[in-house]
């Protein structure tokens, strides 16, 4: 499984985890500082598929993503 952080050209600019999970929720955090606030997009891929959202970076410090349950 492999989660990852895109621009809206769908373009990778961080790899948030790779390797496998255990079934549940997930909690990841992302330093915002290397990131400008605005739209971005989430990339979940794993056995069954790929799974994107849309996610606004706010001026907030961190930004706490939940995993998708696969």
């Amino acid at each position: 499984m492999s989660i990852g952080l895109c621009n809206l050209q769908g373009q990778k600019i961080k790899d948030i985890h790779t390797g496998n999970l255990l079934a549940g929720s997930h909690v990841f955090t992302i330093e915002k500082g290397q990131f400008g606030s605005g739209l971005y997009l989430i990339t979940v891929q794993g056995e069954n598929g790929i799974a994107t959202k849309k996610i606004v970076m706010d001026l907030k410090q961190y930004l706490h993503l939940l995993k998708w349950i696969h």
